[in-house]
């Protein structure tokens, strides 16, 4: 009865998505505890491609797929200076960065983060390197760009309405909400942001780490995506599944998201065998590297108290898994490991990027539940971890399957093919310019210097961090 159900409903929502075929076979073989373990993705799909420029077609989506409607917002009332204004003062480490006859000015607002002045920087350094290779092809723009890891610019606008008595006899503001459509800007304030959430309207831009990332005191963490994407390309992106390590694997850190982290580790330390499934927890590679504690110093039972190795993006390639769990918002990971060959193990997403977003609604991963731990969930919460668990296990025993090889591999081919030439810096610096010439065509006002540093060159970039490579 339930392979029955499972097929009428894959051939009725997934006709278009050639790709979700790997799925729905899944849940019409009835394996894995009669559980469809694909559902969620493909809603997760088809919510991502609603209004995309691959809504209804059965070709992949591009990374500019978004684009148009990601400026909805903005179509009716075009882009005003007070709207950038009130996006440059939103919160977060924004900065104000000004294209004016080919030429960059930007504020220079200081960070606090570890990662000190340098992502203002090298997001500067990539409106300069777009410069270099476009020309008098990019446009005049004003425009402001949020170096934190969360979206800033919401659907709704809050503002104060007044003061009103608590119970404590004393005065305090009261808060209200409203659509932007309401309020005097008329519009929401627009930033670019490297992540974004349902509920806000950020525009999505290319992470900082494209150019560079620094860190106080310790230099230049990793090399640049134009350096990163050829080595993947190279050594990993193609090299056979089956000549890789039949495992789940993951690093990170887990103090940016220690439940769902922590979750993850529990799964081969602690549920999986009291779930008498030792042997399937062999199979999971995980581990913390770098502070293996959550915040506040609280520790997770079953996750050891030492740092597992730091592991280079080449070496994660070696796995035929890769679990990619959020950090904080966005993990910086996805994008390094889409290029490595593998299949991804993906649960729902909380957090977009511009890259992350394609990847989902092209359903190039197998979907998991989200790893979970609650110290304060007790019986329930336990329940909830062996559930998340076992399915995580049952979705590598479903794709370890022979049955199933020919299904993965359409979807590795699918996948290899559109991270190669999607994921390239030649369609990342398309993407930027396609971003400001929408923008550009929405902008009500000419783009002034003003007060702004510059013309910034790349000189100064050079002076301001530690990146030494020039991109082809």
């Amino acid at each position: 009865m339930f392979a029955a159900w499972a097929f009428l409903y894959c051939l009725y929502f997934f006709d278009i998505l050639s790709t979700w075929d790997i799925f729905c076979k899944a849940a019409v073989a009835g394996v894995v505890s009669e559980r469809d373990l694909f559902k969620a993705a493909r809603e997760e799909s088809a919510h991502l491609r609603e209004h995309s420029a691959c809504e209804n077609s059965n070709v992949n989506c591009a990374l500019s797929a978004w684009i148009e409607t990601d400026f909805e917002p903005w179509q009716q009332t075009g882009i005003t200076e007070r709207m950038i204004e009130r996006g440059l003062d939103s919160g977060g480490e924004t900065n104000r960065f000004v294209l004016k006859d080919q030429k960059l000015y930007m504020t220079e607002r200081k960070s606090k983060s570890k990662w000190g002045d340098s992502k203002r920087w090298y997001f500067a350094l990539g409106l300069l390197e777009l410069i270099e290779k476009f020309g008098s092809e990019v446009p005049d723009v004003d425009i402001v760009i949020n170096g934190e890891d969360y979206p800033l610019s919401s659907e709704f606008e809050t503002y104060v309405t007044g003061k009103v008595s608590n119970n404590n006899n004393k005065k305090k503001r009261a808060i209200s909400r409203r659509k932007w459509g309401d309020s005097e800007l008329g519009a929401p304030p627009i930033v670019f942001s490297i992540a974004r959430r349902d509920g806000f309207v950020d525009i999505p831009w290319p992470q900082n780490n494209i150019w560079g990332m620094d860190w106080k005191g310790m230099g230049m963490r990793e090399q640049p995506w134009c350096v990163e994407f050829k080595n993947l390309m190279e050594s990993s992106l193609f090299v056979p599944f089956s000549a890789r390590h039949p495992k789940v694997f993951w690093r990170g850190q887990i103090r940016s998201n220690a439940n769902e982290r922590g979750g993850l580790i529990r799964c081969k330390t602690v549920i999986l065998p009291k779930l008498g499934r030792r042997a399937d927890a062999n199979f999971f590679d995980v581990a913390a590297n770098g502070v293996v504690v959550g915040k506040g110093g609280r520790r997770i039972p079953g996750v050891s108290k030492h740092s597992g190795k730091q592991i280079s993006a080449k070496e994660r390639c070696k796995y035929k898994y890769l679990v990619h769990v959020e950090g904080l918002t966005y993990s910086l990971a996805q994008l390094p490991q889409a290029l490595c060959g593998s299949l991804l193990f993906m649960s729902e997403y909380r957090y977009l990027t511009v890259f992350e977003r394609a990847y989902r609604a092209n359903g190039f991963y197998l979907p998991i539940e989200k790893p979970v731990y609650d110290k304060n969930a007790k019986a329930e919460g336990l329940e909830r971890e062996k559930e998340v668990c076992a399915n995580i296990s049952d979705v590598l025993a479903w794709a370890e399957d022979s049955e199933n090889g020919a299904y993965v591999e359409n979807t590795l081919r699918k996948s290899r093919e559109w991270v190669a030439r999607e994921y390239s810096p030649n369609s990342i610096s398309l993407y930027m310019l396609n971003v400001l010439k929408k923008y550009q065509s929405l902008q009500k006002f000419e783009p002034k210097r003003g007060k702004l540093r510059g013309p910034v060159s790349m000189r100064e970039v050079q002076k301001n961090t530690k990146r030494r490579v020039k991109c082809p």
